[in-house]
């Protein structure tokens, strides 16, 4: 009869890789996403390993999974490549969802970005960057857009079906200049009267 010590026994558990059941369980478990999620993120090794060191940079599994799950898989079906295949890093995925959870891009922004990074593995903070992309903020700057803007058009406005409630209230002009939307009380305190 051979003896073999219960510590042996754990460390060679260890070394086994994870059968895709356990898995599945776990990231019930550990990450909380729907049942769909899990079975894409576990089909393949590569997106499964890719999915949970991502997410372990970012914290942020459904982000994590929606990427994956969206961008990624469309293009990797676009190019006709898998998994395998993917030019990013899970560093540059998680780099890209800090920049949209900080809001210093926006959603559009981000897919912009993201497809640099799929064709080339670009930085997404540097891309963003040396491209101008960065999530404008600075509510003098701003104020400043708004009124070169406003003072540049006046004529193709007819003022008599903007009220000023009207402008004051209307969150949406901003966005249609590529710019962060501004609060109405930052709007009021700048607006032309």
């Amino acid at each position: 009869q051979i003896f073999v010590p219960r510590e042996m026994i754990e460390e060679v558990q260890k070394k086994q890789p994870e059968f895709r059941e356990a898995k599945i369980q776990r990231y019930k478990e550990e990450y909380g996403l729907p049942e769909y999620d899990i079975h894409i993120l576990t089909e393949t090794k590569q997106m499964a390993d890719f999915f949970e060191e991502a997410t372990r940079l970012t914290d942020e599994p459904k982000m994590v999974s929606n990427w994956l799950m969206g961008e990624t898989l469309r293009l990797l079906k676009e190019h006709t490549m898998d998994a395998s295949d993917i030019r990013f890093t899970p560093k540059q995925l998680a780099a890209l969802i800090e920049l949209v959870k900080k809001k210093e891009i926006t959603g559009t922004v981000a897919k912009e970005v993201f497809e640099k990074m799929f064709e080339s593995g670009i930085e997404p903070k540097e891309y963003v960057e040396q491209q101008g992309l960065l999530t404008v903020r600075d509510e003098i700057k701003l104020q400043n857009v708004v009124q070169h803007i406003i003072s540049e058009n006046e004529k193709s406005v007819d003022w008599r079906f903007f009220p000023l409630q009207t402008l004051l209230n209307w969150r949406s002009a901003i966005p249609l200049f590529g710019l962060f939307a501004m609060s109405p009380r930052t709007f009021r305190k700048y607006s032309i009267t």
